[in-house]
């Protein structure tokens, strides 16, 4: 049986070509929309462990581009339960002509950050450049840069570098290269120094909070002690919870993401139907054979699951062609998304990260498609009457006029230009 479905399908390969591709289409496009939501979170995600550290809470301004007041800070600080509080920069630059993670703190940050990263702040913080690995000449502020930065903008110790903040340009100068533990753009400055690279109003745009709701006079939990700084801040700024940035970064994205989702469904539903007019024409043609093979005891669900079997199996070559094609068309997509909508997403460039889930996925729904088409185009041969199929008309009850490939193809086509 196996052997019959695979020569049926190799004597039509045009139609097989077109079936493919369409499921492949479809793979493609629903990869590389997830797969931007999966590198726009996981970005936010990296970004949030390697500047917020073990922070229970974050603040933030209360609106882009702003700043967090000194008097919410020292607020903010005495709240009972408020174990540490740590102001910090973290904003987007550009280096040169390379977007850049600026993150600046002093030694009030070491406690939350990564070994990596907390010792590239004790170095800016409190430690001579030219003792941080660099040298200390030329003008301008000393900063440290990542290992990505460096061989993206060719940079090295004694640089000078243009910054672009918010509000204008400063030079600045390369006083050293991080650790390789430091992932990504970044550009680590002291506090004082962030700030004046940044741009914009005076004071730091995070501040970093250690949770302690055991501690005497907090008042409840975590929970409770979170709630009581929202009431301390009183609208003059937000508290954030680091761990929802992916979440947070991805609905950034949905004036993006929602035609791009809109396209998908689209091009799912012209994939089904081109597998439903295949299996059909697939059906007419063989009705004589599967009439006799019912004549000759064949169980009419055995025939039922051999075609939609035939469908999968098509579906699932394209849903493979297609998740292996998403991923370059991921890359594709992020180069596309809008300056302005990417910085508000993430503070750094979007790193391409498609999950082995969405891989999986796309090729689960070229199957899932080909299959449920399959199964609804192939209802009339459970209900096949031998007697009928022999007869002139075809087992769905039409002219058996045939259904041409090519105007499916083009169909197909037209929809998703549509």
């Amino acid at each position: 049986m196996l052997r019959i479905r695979l020569r049926a399908i190799a004597e039509r390969p045009f139609r097989t070509l077109v079936t493919v591709a369409m499921v492949a289409v479809c793979s493609a496009l629903v990869v590389s929309v997830a797969g931007l939501v999966t590198s726009v979170s996981g970005t936010a995600d990296r970004v949030a462990a390697q500047v917020a550290g073990t922070a229970d809470l974050e603040v933030a301004p209360a609106f882009s581009g702003g700043t967090v007041p000194d008097d919410v800070v020292d607020d903010v600080a005495a709240v009972p339960g408020v174990a540490a509080a740590a102001p910090t920069v973290q904003s987007a630059v550009t280096v040169d002509a390379t977007r850049a993670l600026l993150v600046a703190g002093d030694a009030r940050a070491l406690p939350f950050l990564p070994p990596g990263l907390a010792d590239a702040y004790a170095e800016t913080a409190g430690t001579p450049p030219a003792e941080a690995g660099g040298e200390d000449t030329g003008p301008g502020p000393a900063v440290l840069v990542s290992v990505a930065l460096a061989d993206d903008a060719g940079l090295a110790a004694g640089d000078t570098v243009a910054v672009r903040g918010l509000t204008g340009v400063t030079d600045a100068r390369v006083a050293g290269v991080l650790p390789e533990e430091v992932a990504g753009a970044t550009v680590v400055a002291d506090l004082t120094t962030g700030e004046r690279l940044r741009g914009g109003g005076d004071g730091p745009d995070r501040l970093l909070l250690a949770l302690d709701g055991d501690a005497a006079g907090a008042g409840g939990g975590e929970r409770a002690l979170a709630r009581r700084v929202d009431e301390v801040l009183a609208g003059r700024a937000v508290a954030l919870d680091p761990a929802r940035r992916g979440d947070a970064a991805a609905e950034t994205l949905q004036p993006l993401l929602r035609p791009l989702l809109l396209l998908s469904g689209l091009t799912v539903t012209v994939a089904a139907v081109l597998v439903f007019n295949v299996v059909s024409l697939a059906v007419a043609e063989r009705r004589r054979y599967l009439a006799i093979q019912c004549a000759l005891g064949a169980r009419r669900r055995r025939l039922w699951l051999g075609l939609v079997g035939e469908a999968a199996l098509l579906g699932a070559v394209g849903g493979v062609i297609g998740a292996a094609v998403g991923r370059p068309l991921t890359a594709a997509l992020i180069d596309q998304v809008p300056p302005a909508l990417a910085s508000a997403a993430v503070p750094t460039s979007i790193a391409t990260d498609v999950r082995w889930w969405v891989l999986l996925g796309g090729v689960g729904l070229g199957v899932a498609a080909a299959a449920v088409a399959a199964a609804a185009a192939g209802l009339p041969v459970v209900r096949l009457s031998p007697l009928e199929a022999m007869g002139p008309r075809d087992v769905v009850g039409e002219p058996a006029g045939p259904v041409r490939p090519l105007a499916v193809a083009v169909g197909g086509v037209a929809g998703i230009a549509g």
